[in-house]
C-alpha cells in the first residue's frame, strides 16, 4: 500500500475537523433554533389564544349578554340555562379552531358545564373539576387572565382561562380555550424542517469556503512547510542512526512559525555529535545493542576491533558479528540477571583475555530498551598473574627438592645430589636454581674427598654437616 504524503494527511484531518466542527455547529444550531422556534410558536399561539378569547368575550356579550349564577346554573342575560348548550362552545371551535369549556362555580371548585373536549370513552368531558391544583386556579380566583401550558385530561395544552364575573364581583365561572400540544408541536415541524433545509444550505456553502480558503492559505505555505521539516528530520534520524550527521537544518529559509523546530533539531544534532564525540573517545570497545540483539552504536575503538565501519553494523544482529565475546552473550545476561556487571572472558586460540563490563539501558519509565557492554583488555595483567603464580608454584617444588638433599647431608650421607628442574616460560628463576644446584653438588663433592682422605680425622661430620646446611 502507498504511503500517504503528509499533504495528504493534513487535508484529511481538516477535512475531518471541518466536518466535526460543521457537524457539531449544526447540532447545536439545531437544538437552539428548535428551542428558539419552540418559544416563538408558544408566543405566537399565546397571543393567538389572547386575542381569541377576548373576541369570544365580546361575541358572548353581544349574543348572550352577561352570565348570572342561581341556586347552582349559569344563565343567559335572556335567563335560558347554559346547560347542554354546547353548539356555544362547538362554534367557538369551528370559527376559531380552539377547544373551549365553559366552567360553572361549584363550592371552591370549578366543574365543566359545557365544553367539546372528549374523554377516552368519546364523551364530552361534562361534569369533570378543573382542580385546585390547576396552574390556572389561583390566577381564575385572583380574577386574573391566565395564559399558558395545562394538562387537561392528562393531555397538554396551550390554553386560556379567563374568569366569568358577575355584576357583584364574583367569579361564577371560567371561559376556557385551548390548542392541543400536539397540533403545537405539527406547527413547529414544519417550520423547522424549512429553517433546517436553509441551515443545511448555509452549512455547506460555508464548508466549502472554509475548504477553499483552507487549500489556498494553508495547504500553500503551511504544509510545504510541514513537509521540509518532515523530510528534513527523516534524513537526520537516519543520519544519527548510522553516526553519519553531515548536515543541519536551514533556519533563515524557514517559516518563521517553524524556526523553533528546526531550532530544536539542530541543537538535537549537535548533542548527538558531542555524545558521539565523548563515547568515541573513550579507548576501549563500547557496544550498544537494542532488545532484540541488534547493534544500535558501536564507537571508534569498536570499528577497530571488528574491522568494520559502525555505520554498516548498525542494525544488525550481534551474534553474527565477528566480536570477540559474542559467545558469551548468554553468560553475560546470567550475569546481569544476578546483578553481576563484570563477566571475564579468554578469546580462544590466542593469549588474550577480556573483562566485559555489561549493564542495561531503559527508558523514562524503567523499561528495558537495550544493554551496552564495554570490552576491557586485561591480557597484560593476567598474563603477569599467571607468571607470578607458575614462579610460585617453581619454587614451592625446588624448595622442597633442595630441603630434602640438605637434611640428607646433614645425617651425614653424601651420596644425595640436588637436581634443578628446567622451565622455559621462567628461564631467569630456573636459571637461579641450576646455579644453586652447581654449588651445592660440587660443595658436596669437594667435601666427601676431604671426609675420604682423613678418616682418621677427628672432625666432626655432624659439624661439618651443620657448615654445610648453613651454605
Amino acid at each position: 500500500m502507498k504511503k500517504m504524503t503528509i499533504k495528504l494527511k493534513i487535508n484529511i484531518i481538516v477535512l475531518a475537523i471541518l466536518l466535526t466542527l460543521s457537524t457539531v455547529l449544526f447540532i447545536s444550531a439545531s437544538i437552539e433554533v428548535k428551542k428558539g422556534l419552540r418559544e416563538l410558536t408558544v408566543t405566537t399561539i399565546n397571543m393567538k389564544l389572547k386575542g381569541d378569547i377576548q373576541s369570544i368575550k365580546n361575541d358572548v356579550a353581544s349574543n348572550l349578554g352577561y352570565f348570572t349564577y342561581n341556586d347552582g346554573e349559569l344563565f343567559d342575560s335572556t335567563g335560558l340555562s347554559l346547560n347542554n348548550r354546547f353548539e356555544i362552545v362547538d362554534k367557538i371551535q369551528d370559527d376559531l379552531g380552539d377547544v373551549a369549556t365553559i366552567f360553572i362555580k361549584d363550592g371552591d371548585d370549578f366543574t365543566r358545564l359545557i365544553t367539546n373536549i372528549v374523554k377516552a370513552d368519546g364523551k364530552r368531558a361534562v361534569g369533570t373539576k378543573l382542580g385546585k391544583q390547576s396552574k390556572a386556579y389561583q390566577p381564575i380566583v385572583d380574577k386574573e387572565l391566565y395564559l399558558g401550558q395545562a394538562n387537561i385530561l392528562g393531555l397538554p395544552y396551550l390554553t386560556a382561562y379567563d374568569p366569568i364575573i358577575d355584576a357583584n364581583g364574583d367569579v361564577i365561572g371560567i371561559l376556557f380555550i385551548g390548542i392541543q400540544m400536539t397540533e403545537v408541536e405539527k406547527l413547529m415541524a414544519i417550520s423547522l424542517s424549512k429553517v433546517k433545509n436553509k441551515f443545511i444550505l448555509t452549512s455547506i456553502i460555508i464548508f466549502v469556503i472554509s475548504m477553499l480558503a483552507f487549500y489556498v492559505i494553508f495547504a500553500k505555505y503551511i504544509v510545504k512547510s510541514i513537509e521540509d521539516i518532515v523530510t528534513f528530520t527523516d534524513k537526520t534520524v537516519e543520519e544519527i542512526k548510522c553516526s553519519n550527521i553531515t548536515s543541519k537544518g536551514d533556519v533563515d529559509s524557514t517559516e518563521i512559525e517553524f524556526k523553533p523546530i528546526i531550532l530544536g533539531i539542530n541543537d538535537i544534532i549537535d548533542k548527538v555529535h558531542w555524545y558521539e564525540q565523548l563515547l568515541d573517545a573513550i579507548p576501549f570497545p563500547l557496544y550498544v545493542t537494542d532488545n532484540n540483539q541488534n547493534w544500535t552504536f558501536l564507537n571508534r575503538r569498536s570499528e577497530t576491533i571488528l574491522n568494520t565501519k559502525r555505520m554498516d553494523s548498525i542494525g544488525k544482529s550481534y551474534n553474527n558479528s565477528n566480536v570477540p565475546h559474542a559467545k558469551v552473550y548468554d553468560k553475560i545476561t546470567e550475569n546481569l540477571s544476578k546483578k553481576i556487571n563484570k563477566t571475564n572472558f579468554d578469546v580462544p586460540e590466542s593469549d588474550k583475555y577480556s573483562v566485559i563490563r555489561a549493564g542495561y539501558l531503559t527508558d523514562s519509565e524503567e523499561n528495558k530498551i537495550g544493554r551496552v557492554e564495554i570490552s576491557l583488555d586485561v591480557s597484560e595483567i593476567t598474563l603477569e598473574k599467571k607468571k607470578n603464580e607458575t614462579i610460585s608454584h617453581f619454587q614451592s617444588k625446588e624448595v622442597e627438592k633442595l630441603t630434602a638433599v640438605l637434611k640428607t647431608l646433614a645425617s651425614g650421607s653424601f651420596t644425595s645430589r640436588y637436581i634443578a628442574d628446567d622451565n622455559k616460560e621462567i628461564q631467569d628463576v630456573a636459571d637461579t636454581f641450576k646455579s644453586i644446584s652447581n654449588s651445592l653438588n660440587s660443595m658436596v663433592e669437594n667435601t666427601a674427598e676431604v671426609i675420604g682422605e682423613n678418616k682418621s680425622s677427628t672432625t666432626d661430620l655432624s659439624n661439618s654437616s651443620s657448615d654445610m646446611v648453613n651454605i
